[in-house]
């Protein structure tokens, strides 16, 4: 009985297997950062970084920053260790950013860092995505 069981199961779950549709799982052409920075105060409280990944594209890249306030001097910095790396954008304003590159070309994930500067205190929104 337990072989049957068992063997019913495993036909069961092989039909399922078979009959499921294969979705295909893109890189994302966008990706938004939040940062909330206040100088001095816990990461649970506060935080000076938003990680964001992208696919490779050989194109480029480009920032919008729909929101930034805080102290005088703030500013935010955006940079990437993928891929031979890229120069490094500041961001000091609303509105697009120049495009970049990446240094060396991949058919992997591209993760960047985007970073409040440590001594003012910063709230920022924005995106990167790929520059068409």
């Amino acid at each position: 009985m337990r072989k049957i069981r068992t063997m019913l199961a495993s036909v069961a779950l092989a039909g399922c297997l078979v009959a499921s549709p294969i979705t295909q799982v893109h890189a994302a052409t966008s990706d938004t950062w939040s940062i909330k920075y206040i100088p001095h105060v816990p990461n649970g409280i506060s935080n000076q970084g938003d990680v964001l990944c992208l696919g490779y594209y050989s194109g480029g890249y480009i920032g919008n920053c729909k929101k930034i306030s805080g102290e005088n001097g703030r500013r935010l910095t955006i940079k990437s260790n993928s891929n031979g790396g890229m120069n490094t954008i500041d961001v000091t304003t609303t509105g697009k950013t120049r495009a970049w590159k990446m240094k060396k070309s991949s058919t992997g994930d591209v993760k960047f860092v985007v970073l409040a500067h440590y001594d003012y205190t910063c709230t920022s929104t924005g995106v990167i995505k790929l520059h068409k």
